[in-house]
């Protein structure tokens, strides 16, 4: 008896559903489970039955890329290391309930980050100035303490350069605060 009787469910984002996630290989997880449907509703719609899922798990190693279900009947530990995209009809995904938005926020923001790009490339707008004694000084204003001074303009952007990534790396460390409060906006005058 086909789907006996019930309507075939339709991925949703934030939905849990139970899947099949048979055949396994290595360390995936496996079994029949909860997964979270993670992936946008244009995409579930327009993917005939796929949708990117992340496991549910009761076991909590702690892990930072594994997030603590709130405020649903569901218990256990959506583990967004585990991301992937599967044809949900044919594992037989069945609805059992929705997450919080804000729940939900959190973890696509972590699948999301497992996404980025590993070498981040920012641009910085570089402030070029020659002081009285003919010293380059060169700086960026949105950054704090972000600043060196050489005898020619080439020395003076090649050592900023290294000190903005030498910030970067310190502010993702340690946390520390590198941006200007007092740098709030861009604003464009005619002249």
């Amino acid at each position: 008896m086909r789907n006996q009787g019930r309507a075939e469910y339709k991925a949703k984002q934030g939905d849990i559903v139970w899947l099949d996630l048979d055949p396994q290989v290595g360390s995936e997880i496996s079994g029949r489970r909860p997964a979270l449907i993670v992936s946008n509703n244009q995409y579930n719609k327009n993917t005939a039955g796929r949708a990117m899922v992340c496991p549910i798990t009761n076991t909590n190693r702690g892990w930072m890329m594994h997030i603590d279900l709130v405020g649903t009947r569901t218990t256990g530990t959506v583990m967004c290391d585990q991301a992937k995209v599967l044809d949900i009809k044919q594992r037989k995904a069945e609805f059992i309930e929705s997450i919080p938005r804000v729940l939900l926020g959190d973890i696509v923001a972590m699948v999301s980050a497992t996404l980025e790009m590993g070498e981040q490339q920012r641009e910085f707008a570089v402030t070029v100035e020659t002081d009285d004694s003919g010293k380059i000084k060169a700086y960026v204003p949105e950054l704090l303490n972000c600043e060196v001074v050489s005898d020619d303009v080439a020395t003076a952007l090649t050592a900023i350069q290294a000190l903005i990534g030498e910030r970067l790396k310190s502010h993702a460390n340690n946390g520390e605060q590198i941006y200007n409060p007092k740098h709030v906006a861009v604003v464009m005058v005619e002249a």
